[in-house]
């Protein structure tokens, strides 16, 4: 298993020169020991100071008396959720926010998609516009990374390999590491995702299931084999495991435009 996580986190399999070359351009963050440990602890999404109004202040005389200790405690957790507030990354934002004015154009355009070694924040995409995770600031970067769960699981278990390595494995160095990618609009009935196994692609499905594309009926056999070839020529033997699952999206039945390594 400790191979397979090794293989399919993003800031270790991107660093293949043909892997690289086939998936939209990322660049690599650090996360902060001080912002991984707030994530961790997050039970939910935490706005910072200087971009939202402070709320969560109380007072007793809105309360039925018998409701007091549950004022108090709601009071302690503002408290909280106010010091949290106001924490900055200075160094990490800066970070972030160079990647940003590479890739966004006046807000309007481009923009990133964010994630962490294993996971992106979908369980959060509510939060985007039309669902979306398409980040063009800081604060929707951090936002999103706050409200996922996802994200908690990548670093719990990132947590859980630096502090106790699985045993007979060649010692790795587990870094928890935010990729964020060039924006791209994705043409959801052209996404798919491809199952290989042993080295051979066995298997190909829609990456959205609960919807039905009658042309892909049509394009079938033109799909598999640019599918197919895309695989033989620039996937195979490049990772370091011979099982996975991958996902792929096609631009006019031929050229793969991007690709992911998913745990299979």
């Amino acid at each position: 298993m400790d191979r397979a996580l090794w293989a399919c986190d993003i800031s270790n399999w991107y660093k293949h020169p043909i892997l690289s070359k086939v998936t939209f351009p990322t660049k690599f963050v650090d996360l902060p020991e001080a912002f991984i440990e707030r994530l961790l602890r997050s039970d939910g999404l935490f706005a910072r100071a200087d971009e939202e109004a402070d709320f969560g202040a109380w007072s007793d005389s809105e309360w039925p008396e018998d409701d007091v200790k549950n004022v108090e405690e709601d009071n302690v957790e503002a408290t909280e959720r106010r010091q949290r507030q106001q924490e900055t990354f200075p160094e990490f934002e800066k970070s972030v926010k160079t990647v940003l004015d590479r890739w966004t154009v006046s807000g309007a355009e481009g923009g990133v998609f964010p994630r962490l070694n294993w996971s992106s924040p979908m369980d959060a995409h509510w939060m985007g516009i039309g669902g979306s995770l398409r980040c063009t600031t800081v604060a929707e970067v951090m936002r999103f990374l706050e409200a996922s769960d996802s994200i908690r699981s990548d670093l719990e278990m990132l947590v859980q390999l630096q502090s106790k390595p699985p045993e007979g494995e060649e010692k790795r160095t587990w870094k928890p590491t935010l990729a964020l990618r060039r924006w791209h609009d994705f043409h959801t009935p052209n996404e798919f995702r491809c199952f290989v196994w042993k080295d051979r692609l066995i298997a190909v499905s829609q990456k959205d299931i609960t919807n039905f594309w009658p042309f892909l009926v049509e394009a079938k056999q033109r799909n598999l084999a640019s599918l197919n070839t895309f695989y033989q020529e620039k996937m195979k033997g490049a990772l370091e495991i011979d099982s996975c699952a991958c996902k792929a999206s096609l631009l006019s039945h031929v050229l793969i435009r991007s690709f992911h390594c998913e745990l299979h």
